[in-house]
């Protein structure tokens, strides 16, 4: 059973990712699986999908949205970080949007932060200033962006 299944796998794989082989063992109490495929077909992928260069200006104009209505609705000082603002770092398909908020009651973090993350498609980590770490405020001295 376990073998027709594999086969049937491989095949599937064969077919939609070039992969040639699945070899499955189990040695010292831990399952290895090796998969010999074709390395264009995968360095493709990974171009189209982990790598490939994402809209920072979509980013960027969300990141303003979600700034504007943090600042009107709870009275905050919002600044931006990371890849979205441009920091040296290439913005690709699996970035997110960085915000720094500083003055966001805790009560209200939870409900603030599923409405800001309503507005955009991209994931969005809201992180409070006054619980930030020193490594995370340097990174705020240095690279921040007022928004």
């Amino acid at each position: 059973m376990c073998n027709r299944n594999l086969a049937g796998l491989e095949a599937k794989l064969a077919a939609d990712w070039g992969v040639r082989s699945i070899t499955i063992s189990y040695r010292y109490h831990a399952l290895h699986i090796l998969v010999i495929m074709d390395r264009e077909i995968l360095l493709a992928h990974l171009r189209n999908t982990r790598f490939a260069p994402a809209d920072q200006d979509q980013a960027q104009m969300d990141a303003r949205a979600i700034a504007a209505y943090l600042k009107r609705e709870y009275n905050v000082r919002v600044i931006g970080i990371g890849s979205a603002f441009g920091n040296g770092r290439p913005f690709r398909q699996s970035s997110d949007i960085d915000l720094v908020v500083e003055g966001l009651p805790v009560a209200q973090f939870y409900q603030a932060s599923a409405r800001a993350a309503d507005m955009t498609n991209l994931a969005l980590d809201i992180i409070p200033l006054e619980s930030a770490t020193a490594p995370l405020l340097d990174r705020v001295r240095l690279e921040g962006v007022e928004l």
